[in-house]
């Protein structure tokens, strides 16, 4: 591994990360982004189907999420997930559970954020031992996510965390993490919510905050210091009753993106069941075979090999 190279990485992400700090929340304008050291690939929905695009990462296939159906037998996880579609369709006047009352801006998005992490570390399925695990027993990604509204970064953040800036509060910010045991992959996914509307080919100032810090955070880490590139997945929700999937690595002298469209997350109606598994087979996915101890060549893709 090039060091010269890391530390050319970090400074890229640190300029970026200083470029952003102050800028308008929400989407970022064309001709900011054309001075930013940010490639951003906006990706088609086939793209995005087939897994072609997830360089790092390896997406389940339609018939191995199908394998492990939901196991709708009445208990305790699936109420809580009963009661959180619930909240999703008709609104909770009384806000509790969200760290902003309901009507304020970002509180569905929040609530998706939790209902997503329900739908791949709780919920039972089929085809497990006993028909009760979730998902999570069979992928090895581990998760971590706010506790009394405060998140942290799954690595110790070597700069402040906008999010809990009392300009940037009640607006934005990450809700979970899920990383891989010990050291041998820097891969890092995280689902984050926002009060803003999302807008399709446009990414938001927030998103690439929250990706930015996550890969500080993982490359300034002494346990990760073999590695060169953090391959980060993000599940961004929105005010507006979307989400949608962005993909990240950076290289020694900008950030590249590849984001999908935005998919509708409307519970009972048109979209919400494909899309809610398109996000969970991506959420599944297994780390490629792509060395991260290296920068990748230049138009240069790895032979990707499933870990399960």
């Amino acid at each position: 591994m090039d060091n010269d190279k890391v530390e050319e990485a970090l400074e890229t992400l640190d300029q970026l990360c200083s470029s952003l700090w102050n800028a308008k929340t929400g989407n970022i304008p064309a001709e900011t982004l054309a001075h930013l050291p940010l490639s951003l690939i906006t990706l088609d929905h086939q793209s995005i189907i087939s897994g072609v695009a997830a360089r790092y990462f390896i997406p389940w296939a339609e018939g191995d999420l199908r394998r492990y159906e939901r196991n709708l037998v009445p208990e305790e996880r699936n109420e809580r997930i009963s009661t959180s579609e619930r909240t999703l369709k008709y609104g909770c006047t009384m806000g509790f559970d969200l760290s902003r009352p309901w009507g304020s801006g970002g509180e569905w998005a929040e609530t998706m954020c939790c209902r997503f992490l329900e739908e791949v570390d709780m919920a039972p399925r089929k085809g497990t031992k006993g028909d009760r695990l979730p998902l999570r027993s069979l992928t090895g990604w581990r998760h971590s996510y706010y506790v009394h509204f405060s998140v942290a970064i799954p690595d110790e953040a070597p700069i402040p965390q906008p999010w809990h800036i009392e300009r940037e509060c009640y607006q934005w910010g990450p809700s979970c993490y899920w990383t891989l045991r010990g050291n041998k992959y820097s891969h890092v996914k995280a689902s984050m919510f926002h009060g803003v509307d999302g807008v399709d080919g446009m990414i938001i100032r927030e998103e690439v905050m929250v990706i930015i810090l996550v890969m500080i955070s993982r490359l300034e880490n002494e346990d990760y210091a073999k590695h060169a590139v953090v391959p980060v997945m993000l599940f961004s929700f929105m005010r507006n009753h979307h989400g949608r999937i962005l993909l990240a690595h950076c290289l020694e002298n900008r950030l590249v993106v590849e984001m999908s469209p935005l998919y509708p997350f409307n519970i009972g109606e048109e979209g919400w069941e494909d899309s809610l598994a398109l996000f969970t087979r991506y959420q599944v996915a297994g780390p490629s075979s792509l060395d991260t101890t290296e920068f990748p060549a230049a138009g240069r893709r790895s032979r990707i090999v499933a870990i399960r």
